[in-house]
């Protein structure tokens, strides 16, 4: 999948670089692998998992996708955030981002461990997907009321071997303060 994507690897988010692109907390290529050795088999198993979710987009749905990049966030536990943002948008030109998918490969994640993905999503769906996540023990709506601009935030635990897509260019989210070490896996679709 990286041979047909060209994704980068082994971000970090938040590190002394100001937030991405290396490790940026002084640790070696070889001291990062050795503590991450663990999670190699789960990425080879999602980089399959992926090649399969493209080819079934394409086929079933038709999305004709020309290309994906990946990137995987380790973020420190430090209050480590990333701000509200959208994953593409309509200025960018040429190939652009269309589904994104977070895999998260946390073991054992618990509430106070935060680092939750908050979504801004329409009012009635945030209530409606609230209550199915409560159900289950994995998610709550974020925060209370209405925002501006008629969206209300629901928050997804980074709970082991979830995975979230949506759509690139619409879904405004962030990813809220980390207090424990949290692993993701962000595959983009273009």
């Amino acid at each position: 999948a990286f041979a047909q994507g060209g994704g980068t690897a082994g971000a970090t988010v938040g590190g002394g670089n100001g937030g991405g692109g290396g490790s940026g907390d002084g640790d070696s290529e070889a001291g990062v692998a050795n503590a991450d050795a663990a999670y190699y088999k789960d990425l080879d198993v999602y980089l399959a998992r992926m090649a399969e979710l493209r080819e079934e987009l394409d086929s079933a749905l038709s999305f004709g996708c020309v290309r994906t990049s990946m990137m995987l966030a380790r973020y420190p536990g430090v209050g480590t955030r990333y701000a509200r943002h959208l994953d593409a948008t309509p200025e960018q030109t040429g190939d652009v981002r269309r589904l994104t998918a977070v895999y998260y490969m946390n073991p054992d994640w618990k509430v106070e461990d935060g680092g939750c993905l908050r979504v801004y999503v329409p009012a009635e769906l945030a209530d409606r997907v609230a209550a199915e996540f409560q159900a289950e023990g994995g998610g709550s709506a974020g925060g209370s009321g209405e925002h501006p601009e008629g969206l209300r935030p629901l928050d997804i635990e980074p709970r082991l071997d979830r995975l979230v897509l949506f759509a690139s260019g619409w879904l405004e989210h962030e990813v809220l303060p980390s207090h424990a070490e949290r692993y993701a896996i962000t595959t983009w679709f273009y």
